[in-house]
């Protein structure tokens, strides 16, 4: 691909999938406080402010630490040298913010379609949920987007120090 995403393995992903489904983690999302927010919604919504949030306090509720976390998310992180793991639900014709994160991501594409979308500092991109696994520079704007009229899109992420 490019500079901001590079592909850095491959999974096992049926097994991943069921995994993943095992755990409910595959689930709609959009009643959530933190679910991405729709098109005009964004546009139309000033941001408040969100210094107070530490970084290891994510407010998603599909974060999984310490104990709590699976078998199979530990051998993927012990793998890709990844931790704080969660699964990003983005309904059908929602965004999320242009932004910049603190640190580059793992993403391993779930489930997606051929109307999702990741734009890095103006270049756009196309993760296949194929089994592969993707080091993404979040490090930069970035951007999803799902403009699909009816798919979910969902992404297993990851936060690295890897570069």
């Amino acid at each position: 691909m490019e500079k901001h995403v590079k592909k850095i393995g491959e999974i096992d992903l049926p097994n991943l999938l069921n995994n993943c489904r095992d755990q409910g983690w595959l689930e709609p999302i959009d009643e959530h406080d933190d679910s991405p927010k729709g098109f005009e919604e964004v546009e139309n919504e000033s941001r408040p402010d969100l210094n107070f949030l530490r970084w290891d306090h994510d407010t998603s509720p599909k974060v999984f630490l310490d104990d709590s976390v699976p078998k199979f998310i530990q051998e993927i992180s012990k793998k890709y040298d990844t931790w704080l793991f969660r699964v990003m639900c983005l309904a059908p014709e929602t965004t999320l913010d242009y932004h910049m994160d603190f640190n580059k991501r793992v993403n391993i594409p779930l489930i997606t379609n051929d109307s999702c979308f990741y734009i890095f500092d103006d270049t756009l991109y196309k993760l296949p949920a194929d089994g592969s696994v993707f080091l993404t520079d979040t490090k930069v704007k970035h951007t999803a987007i799902n403009c699909s009229k009816d798919e979910y899109r969902f992404h297993l992420i990851g936060y690295t120090n890897v570069n």
